[in-house]
């Protein structure tokens, strides 16, 4: 069996110092001024919550990879889901839903339509970009964030 290829710099969202990473997941609440009700455009236009670049391309509805369990080491999961968008292709991201339930969700290589019912989105990946480009949050990215209530 081939040993997996080497990881490539952590995209920007996951690209924390390791000094900074936990070893045990915790369910993060966003802060009382994060939960604001969301206004009736908000609410329309969490139907089509998408991260990603949608004027690019390939951009797909969430598909649940696996239900990450309490206690799961963050980097663990940053690993898995880098090495999983690497190895794919595709973006992967973990978000919590209204449910209470925390996933790792995959989508297409060029972003992800988040189910309607997300409450958090943790972070995503990007695919690897051509040398010499810069891989940024897109709009949609920063959009998502702000639609949300995680823009601050």
């Amino acid at each position: 069996m081939t040993p997996p290829p080497p990881l490539l710099p952590a995209p920007s969202l996951w690209n924390l110092p390791a000094e900074a990473t936990p070893k045990v997941v915790q369910a993060v609440e966003p802060s009382k001024e994060l939960r604001a009700q969301p206004s009736e455009i908000e609410k329309s236009r969490r139907r089509e919550l998408i991260i990603g670049t949608p004027a690019a391309g390939d951009v797909r509805p969430a598909q649940v990879v696996r239900i990450i369990t309490k206690g799961e080491s963050i980097a663990g999961i940053v690993s898995e889901a880098k090495y999983l968008t690497f190895s794919e292709g595709v973006e992967h991201a973990v978000i919590k839903r209204t449910d209470g339930v925390t996933y790792l969700v995959s989508g297409g290589s060029k972003g992800i339509i988040l189910p309607a019912d997300t409450k958090v989105l943790f972070g995503h990946t990007h695919p690897p970009v051509p040398r010499g480009a810069i891989n940024t949050p897109s709009v949609a990215d920063r959009e998502a964030l702000e639609i949300l209530g995680q823009s601050k």
